[in-house]
């Protein structure tokens, strides 16, 4: 099934090992950290294949750790999120599908962008993940991130 720029199977092709399970949604949870809180590119970019592509619904997808490295730092220099921001990304409802190759694995999460405004939490909009993921070297790396948006941005309705 092609879903998102993604081809992943939606049935069960076999079981996924508890160990690899656990080490994928550690991952997922790691890179929603990392968005937010780096010190420096390299942080996030250390979880991610050299070809790893990120892209938002509408955008051009961001491939390669160079244009990685400047999407974070555009980010934070936006006010969107990175490091010393209010936003945070919460990853919820996580789905890990084993593929026919067992170093491929696809992802998909529901995504919830939270802020603080005035001292109160805010939602600043929700979405879904659809990811790939690859083993490198005995290691589940990030290889390709599509994110799907529910929200208009504020100005663009």
């Amino acid at each position: 099934m092609l879903y998102y720029g993604i081809r992943y199977s939606m049935v069960r092709i076999k079981s996924m090992d508890p160990q690899d399970d656990m080490e994928i949604r550690n991952l997922i949870s790691r890179m929603a950290w990392l968005t937010d809180q780096w010190s420096a590119p390299e942080d996030l970019l250390a979880h991610c294949c050299m070809d790893y592509s990120w892209q938002i619904e509408g955008m051009p997808a961001y491939v390669g750790h160079e244009e990685i490295a400047r999407r974070l730092k555009e980010m934070l220099d936006l006010g969107v999120c990175g490091p010393g921001l209010p936003t945070r990304h919460c990853v919820t409802s996580t789905e890990v599908l084993a593929q026919e190759h067992p170093d491929i694995a696809m992802v998909r999460s529901f995504v919830i962008m939270m802020s603080m405004d005035k001292g109160h939490p805010v939602a600043l909009g929700y979405g879904e993940y659809h990811d790939e993921l690859r083993r490198e070297n005995r290691r589940w790396m990030m290889a390709k991130r599509y994110c799907v948006s529910f929200w208009t941005p504020p100005g663009k309705d």
